[in-house]
This record gives C-alpha cells, structure tokens and sequence, in this order.
C-alpha cells in the first residue's frame, strides 16, 4: 500500500528551522528584545551627562527616567538630539535649562531612531515605539 501526502515526522523535520528563525526575528524585533544599537548609541552620546541609568543630576541635567519627551512626545527628541540646545537660545519646549545638550548632526535617522527606541524601552514609556518614518520625517521639519 503507497502512502499519500507528507508525513508528520517529515513537517516537523523541515518546519522546526522555520519556527526557529520565525521566533528569533519576533524576539528581535519585540519591545522586550534588547536594542542593542540604541544601548550603544546611548553610553557613547547621553551618559557621560545624564548618567547610566538615566537619572541626570538634580537640577544641572534632567533625568531621563521620567521624562515626560520620551513618554509623551518622543517625536520632539528627534530635532534636540539632532541640533541639541543652546543655552542662549532656549527653545519652547524646556525654556528653564541653561545648560548646552550638543548637538549630534552626523547621527543618521535609523541611528536616531534606535536611541529614541532605547529610551523608550528603558524608561517603560507607554506609548508605541517611534518608527524610523516618523524620526524621518521629523528630521525633515527640524529648524
């Protein structure tokens, strides 16, 4: 007697790989996953000022950990760690720090966008995660 159709022994021989790389890519790209770009972005461009954790100093440079940027308007990020703040000039969004946050204009969009995207899984901010149009078209807009 001829056997018809494929076998379940041989669905879960070839299947196993697919669902391997299909959870990997899902780990990868969830919020839990770790954004290792971003982490990297970060300790080099924010934490010799706003420390590793995030948590500023006092009144000198403000804590990230409740920010109310990363929480509710990521969006407004985008042009202050592009063209960062100068304290003669201080912008509508935080006109009582006097402090200069340098500006980092060679920080690409997608770079740009995974830092946003690690402040925002590090501080639980509970909004979606900003996407790369977004920080695009916001790159577009900044003065």
């Amino acid at each position: 007697m001829e056997k018809k159709g494929i076998s379940l022994k041989t669905i879960i021989l070839f299947s196993w790989p697919v669902l391997l790389i299909l959870g990997l890519l899902i780990w990868r790209f969830s919020s839990k996953g770790e954004n290792r770009a971003g982490k990297k972005l970060y300790q080099m461009y924010c934490s010799n000022c706003h420390m590793e954790k995030g948590e500023g100093l006092r009144n000198l440079i403000p804590s990230l950990e409740n920010s109310s940027l990363i929480d509710q308007s990521p969006e407004k990020l985008v042009c202050l760690i592009r063209n960062g703040l100068d304290p003669e000039n201080p912008t509508a969004q935080n006109p009582n720090i006097k402090l200069v946050m340098p500006a980092h204009p060679t920080l690409t969009a997608n770079e740009i966008t995974s830092l946003i995207q690690y402040l925002q899984q590090s501080w639980d901010s509970q909004k979606p995660l900003i996407s790369f149009q977004t920080v695009e078209n916001e790159i577009n807009n900044c003065p």
